[in-house]
């Protein structure tokens, strides 16, 4: 009886070591599959804004941010709706994020929390118009002179409202700021120092200037939605990293630098 027995228990004692190796392999191949998942895509708002977003998603933020978010290991897309449509349906949850903004957005914007590293320092100046000599410093330069602005650019209309202008005129395209400048409509166009030298540019425009030293230079953010907090540390060090290793400087020289020469300073 004995020998009729012995391969009933060489198996009973083998099970053990079948089920775990069954086991092991099992969750060897959940791990491939979970490596072979592509990575989560976060739809971010913005707006168009050269040469920093543009349509292409060529440009110098649009770089920037793209290669920040597979160094921490999401996918992104670049969503270019209208300024106040952009941050409201990212509040709103439907849209992951919104890109460059100043710090303090939260507090408008409840559930939006900022990535805890700054994306750009943005350059806010005036250009002048051809043959204008500016000897003040500072918001002191629109005094008592005909200004041009962007509507809805909160940072420029209370900056005028302050320093009273002799008029204020607004647009709704940039181009027209440098348009109307050229044409002796207006003594100083506000807008940002690297997109106004993009548009100088590309209107082939080269007897504006821009004033310096800046009216302002303000800290500019990656918004996330309050679901997706956990990723802000991570996209923060990715963008330390690009900052450190040299990459954000190659596309500062690649993409901004060669703007240079559009919009030199005023006198």
């Amino acid at each position: 009886m004995k020998n009729v027995l012995a391969p009933f228990r060489a198996a009973a004692r083998s099970r053990p070591t079948l089920l775990l190796t069954l086991l092991l392999s099992l969750m060897a191949l959940a791990a491939t599959a979970r490596a072979a998942e592509p990575p989560p895509v976060l739809r971010f708002t913005t707006s168009e804004f050269p040469p920093h977003i543009n349509p292409a998603h060529d440009g110098f933020l649009d770089r920037v941010i793209l290669e920040a978010m597979r160094r921490a290991g999401v996918g992104a897309e670049i969503v270019l709706l209208p300024n106040a449509r952009a941050i409201k349906s990212a509040d709103e949850g439907e849209y992951d994020g919104n890109l460059v903004r100043i710090a303090g957005l939260e507090r408008l914007f409840p559930h939006l929390i900022p990535v805890p590293e700054t994306i750009m320092d943005m350059v806010f100046v005036a250009f002048a118009a051809p043959g204008l000599t500016v000897h003040e410093d500072g918001w002191e330069i629109v005094r008592d002179r005909n200004v041009v602005l962007i509507r809805g650019w909160k940072l420029y209309e209370e900056g005028v409202l302050a320093y009273r202008p002799r008029t204020a005129l607004t647009v709704t395209e940039p181009d027209q700021l440098f348009r109307m400048l050229h044409a002796g409509r207006a003594d100083l166009a506000l807008y940002e120092l690297w997109s106004g030298r993009y548009l100088l540019k590309q209107l082939g425009i080269d007897d504006i200037r821009a004033v310096e030293p800046p009216l302002t230079v303000r800290e500019m953010f990656i918004y996330l939605h309050e679901r997706h907090a956990a990723l802000a540390p991570r996209i923060a060090a990715a963008l330390r990293g690009m900052k450190q290793d040299g990459s954000y400087r190659r596309l500062v020289e690649e993409l901004l630098e060669p703007l240079r020469g559009a919009g030199k300073d005023a006198p």
